[in-house]
């Protein structure tokens, strides 16, 4: 029975391998694919804000402006062997031109 699978096996192998001789020219490169041509859009680069242009932000006439900034940091650092964490975070609103800002240490 073993001899019957290794024959059948050698047998389906060459055979496969005659079949795909000239390795399907169809399925090959030379298939015409149509050319696109995109458009290009140009994106215009966005200045990033700051809490500065929150803080400094000012209502026009008859205008209303709100913003708020928030930003958080943490430190570790490593005293006599003893990690000590340093965490802050700070939170600046403007109201029509009323800024206030808080700030939160830990």
């Amino acid at each position: 029975m073993s001899r019957l699978t290794v024959v059948f096996v050698l047998a389906t192998f060459l055979c496969v391998n005659i079949a795909n001789a000239n390795e399907f020219p169809f399925f090959g490169g030379n298939f015409p694919f149509p050319s696109f041509d995109f458009p290009k859009i140009n994106i215009p680069k966005i200045k990033p804000i700051n809490i500065d242009d929150i803080k400094n932000l000012k209502p026009s006439d008859g205008g209303v402006v709100n913003g708020a900034a928030v930003s958080s940091s943490s430190t570790v650092e490593n005293v006599n062997g003893v990690p000590v964490r340093k965490q802050q975070t700070r939170i600046i609103t403007n109201d029509n031109g009323q800024v206030k800002e808080v700030t939160y240490d830990n």
